[in-house]
């Protein structure tokens, strides 16, 4: 028969909770691998939110909180929030309130820290998407409540923004986009005076780091030129991010040869068209001469240019492997470029 000691169905974690403020019963928990259970749900995405709703409940008990570290739960518990689950919600509450009630605990907490969080935090905006930057702020949040979190900010911050800068170099936009509101996010853009601890903190990191974001502007691929501009079009609305921006002397460089149209830049494969790389330079140098009117943070359109048909791409082998004369591979690959714009407008 099926072993079904770990199947633990939601409906036992929530009545094992009311029951488990007498001694008696939370020692048959530990002893009948009821914490065992639910450390080794945390493994499991679907159920660990319920998981670590349950034990968050339950790790101030200290016999449980015990057996909770000697099944290595705050390293679980750094890989829920790595992946993003805390910004579920469970049981009408939501994600980050459960993260803040396990973070709560003191030797949680510090056994958290210990668990390479700067690393999870870096590898979450590496990959620069929007639901793992916002299980992140929340984290900083969290952690910014008590002074060893506080710490953690301090020595997380330049390696949090040089992985932000990492997704800003990727070819593809919705990563750089979304490394680029995460710029915006942590600097406190639209916070004014009133900046959190963790936007205060990295602040400065992100002004002492402008000179690397514009090295991605002065490259000569294209997509590397506009993660860079969006970066800074999402923190133009500061205007010591502007000065600093404008007296740069890559700023200048990039800004001359644009505007003498002498900027030559590549593209290839997946790279954003050259028109919607010039929207975003245009949009770029507005903003640095201009003071910009708070709002709603919004890019102009980046699209990849159109793939090349195969049959294009066939023509071009062919004509190299079997010496079709120039003039007539040129003609058919012609034909078939204008056969491909048909098809995709149709």
């Amino acid at each position: 028969m099926k072993n079904r000691k770990h199947e633990t169905s939601s409906g036992a974690i929530l009545a094992m909770l009311s029951i488990l403020p007498h001694p008696f019963i939370r020692l048959s928990a530990i002893k009948e691998d009821v914490v065992e259970t639910l450390v080794n749900n945390l493994k499991n995405q679907k159920k660990c939110l319920l998981a670590a709703y349950a034990l968050s409940r339950i790790l101030d008990y200290e016999n449980i909180r015990t057996a909770m570290f000697e099944l290595s739960a705050p390293d679980y518990i750094v890989s829920v929030f790595k992946q993003g689950s805390f910004n579920g919600s469970v049981e009408n509450e939501p994600g980050k309130e459960v993260l803040g009630r396990l973070m709560r605990n003191d030797d949680l907490r510090a056994a958290v820290l210990r668990a390479h969080t700067t690393a999870a935090l870096c590898t979450m905006f590496k990959r620069g998407e929007a639901a793992l930057n916002h299980a992140a702020f929340d984290f900083l949040d969290i952690m910014s409540n008590y002074p060893d979190g506080q710490e953690l900010v301090k020595q997380s911050k330049t390696p949090i923004f040089r992985a932000i800068v990492s997704a800003l170099d990727h070819q593809k936009w919705d990563s750089q986009q979304n490394a680029a509101i995460a710029l915006h996010t942590l600097f406190g853009i639209q916070h004014g005076s009133e900046r959190t601890f963790v936007m205060q903190e990295l602040q400065s990191v992100i002004l002492e780091g402008i000179p690397q974001i514009l090295k991605l502007l002065v490259h000569d691929r294209s997509y590397r030129v506009v993660g860079a501009a969006a970066a800074l079009l999402a923190l133009s609305e500061d205007g010591i991010v502007r000065a600093r921006v404008r007296e740069h002397a890559d700023f200048k460089f990039v800004r001359s040869g644009y505007f003498s149209k002498s900027l030559k830049l590549q593209y290839h494969g997946s790279d954003p068209r050259e028109d919607d790389v010039h929207k975003m330079l245009d949009k770029l140098f507005a903003a640095m001469e201009e003071t910009p009117h708070r709002g709603t943070l919004k890019f102009p359109d980046v699209l990849p240019m159109p793939a090349r048909s195969p049959l294009v791409t066939s023509l071009a082998i062919l004509s190299c492997v079997f010496y079709i004369p120039c003039g007539l591979a040129a003609m058919l690959a012609g034909w078939a470029i204008d056969e491909t714009e048909k098809s995709s407008h149709t």
